[in-house]
């Protein structure tokens, strides 16, 4: 307990603050902050609809364009000065497999980094753009795989009566090139095993089905997506109707184990299961 002289001075002292607070010098209070500053920052824009989507097709396909100009510069700058220098020396296969497994990779190079771009790690990365950036349980995993064996032995078993009906099909400059050796065989099946089942069903089923979806709604993107599915096989399998046919079914199949699942492990696993029975397949017929 303080004394009254002890009281009366601290009083004083505290009067004297006052009175030095409120001077010509003294600091303006703190104003209250105002109701944009209190706000939450604005939502970021979703840049992945119907035009994300689609630019990130055009960008894998355009790695593979990049890498054909240089094939073709390559055959351009090949020519041989024959009797009237119009003979010209081929490409050779081992040249096209090589050209096709690089264009992919820089195809899926490109769509890769814009998809981090959108959404870079700090900002969740993938998993952010709700894709069905996972792997799903293990017994979808197996399962979907089993399903896309099945299929490729249904088109194998089918394929002879198929192309006995379209006799002057050819096949795609790719499988041409697959079959010319057994380096250029297991550079294919490289790329139809370790490369094309990840890459694929992410641009498919995952970037170009969510932003078409969110514009489009899920029937036209679902359809969209299968058609340019079939169309970007066409280098492989030529104008082949029943092999497009069948690429087709893979699409639907995959597409049905995205939608079902909620995830992309399901439909690479169905894809990689496809191509897994063709490579056996082609490799034993080669040998």
């Amino acid at each position: 307990m303080l004394s009254r002289p002890a009281r009366d001075g601290r009083a004083c002292t505290q009067a004297k603050g006052a009175a030095m607070d409120s001077g010509p010098g003294a600091a303006e209070p703190l104003a209250p902050a105002s109701d944009a500053a209190l706000a939450p920052p604005a939502p970021r824009r979703d840049p992945l609809g119907a035009g994300g989507a689609l630019l990130l097709y055009v960008l894998y396909f355009a790695g593979q364009l990049v890498i054909g100009v240089v094939l073709g510069l390559i055959a351009a700058f090949g020519v041989s000065a024959g009797d009237h220098g119009e003979r010209a020396v081929g490409l050779s296969p081992e040249l096209v497999m090589g050209a096709v497994v690089a264009g992919v990779l820089l195809g899926a190079w490109f769509v890769l980094e814009v998809a981090m771009r959108w959404s870079p790690p700090r900002a969740g990365g993938l998993a952010a753009l709700d894709i069905g950036w996972s792997t799903g349980t293990r017994r979808q995993v197996v399962l979907a795989g089993l399903a896309g064996m099945l299929l490729a032995v249904l088109w194998t078993v089918s394929a002879p009566w198929f192309i006995s009906r379209w006799p002057s099909a050819e096949p795609g400059p790719a499988l041409k090139a697959a079959r010319h050796s057994h380096f250029t065989l297991a550079a294919w099946s490289g790329l139809a095993l370790l490369v094309a089942p990840p890459v694929e069903e992410l641009l498919f089923r995952g970037l170009m089905l969510r932003g078409l979806t969110r514009s489009w709604g899920p029937f036209a993107a679902g359809l969209c997506v299968t058609a340019l599915f079939v169309a970007s096989h066409v280098f492989d399998i030529g104008f082949f109707v029943p092999g497009l046919m069948v690429i087709a079914a893979l699409g639907c199949a995959t597409l049905a184990a995205r939608a079902a699942t909620h995830a992309l492990g399901p439909a690479i696993a169905l894809h990689a299961g496809y191509n897994l029975v063709i490579v056996v397949v082609a490799t034993v017929l080669m040998a």
